[in-house]
């Protein structure tokens, strides 16, 4: 008999899988996993097969999800939101407002009011808030509305202050903020287009730097955090 059940947003995207990859290997949880009606789950069960788990992949429990007209979710007792719309592109805007912010707001209201334990959120470093002053950030650095952040980075910021405000007594919520991630994935998706970008060779270099992370260590952090707090 299952110890906990667990219900995962994102799930066929870079993180969201690799958290299916972790949380298969514990015997004790059942795994609920959110997915569109029509997404291909390829690149989910080649995944399984790169890391040897492909028995395990059959404990998922697929869930067709729309996280924008969300309304309902599996009773479970932790929920790992993962999901999110990624885009520097304006025509994108109304998206990330609609499944970054009002999304996220719903599935926390929808979460505290079935009884959800324990609420992970995998936000990101873009909503540490840069300005042009500046040049190192960590999760104290204060808000600013610079023209150094993307609208992706503000909606970035308003869904994690919900999950901060959402934290209470009988729901607890933790939160991780990686750099760029990288790891075994789709390469038309996401993080992945750096390793299609780079394959076809790069004629130039931009100046800058940035911070990167591997998808095991940002799996691996979230369950760890929302384990020991």
């Amino acid at each position: 008999m299952s110890e906990r059940k667990v219900f995962v947003t994102g799930a066929t995207g870079l993180v969201g899988s690799h958290v299916l990859i972790e949380l298969s290997k514990d015997n004790q949880v059942e795994i609920y996993a959110a997915k569109r009606a029509a997404s291909n789950l390829e690149t989910v069960t080649q995944l399984f097969k790169h890391y040897e788990r492909e028995k395990e992949y059959d404990k998922i429990k697929w869930i067709d999800f729309k996280l924008e007209d969300v309304n309902t979710m599996p009773l479970v007792d932790e929920v790992i939101h993962t999901a999110a719309v990624v885009s520097f592109n304006p025509t994108d805007y109304d998206a990330m407002t609609k499944t970054n912010v009002e999304a996220t707001q719903k599935l926390l209201k929808i979460a505290k009011d079935s009884g959800v334990k324990k609420f992970g959120f995998v936000s990101s470093i873009a909503s540490l808030g840069r300005t042009k002053e500046s040049n190192q950030y960590n999760e104290q650095s204060p808000w600013s509305d610079s023209s150094a952040n993307s609208f992706y980075s503000k909606t970035k910021y308003l869904s994690e202050k919900m999950v901060i405000d959402a934290n209470s007594p009988e729901m607890s919520t933790f939160i991780i903020n990686p750099g760029v991630i990288l790891g075994p994935c789709d390469w038309n998706k996401s993080s992945g287009t750096i390793f299609r970008t780079a394959i076809k060779g790069m004629k130039f270099y931009t100046k800058g730097v940035n911070g990167f992370v591997d998808v095991r260590d940002v799996a691996n952090g979230m369950l760890t955090v929302m384990k020991k707090g």
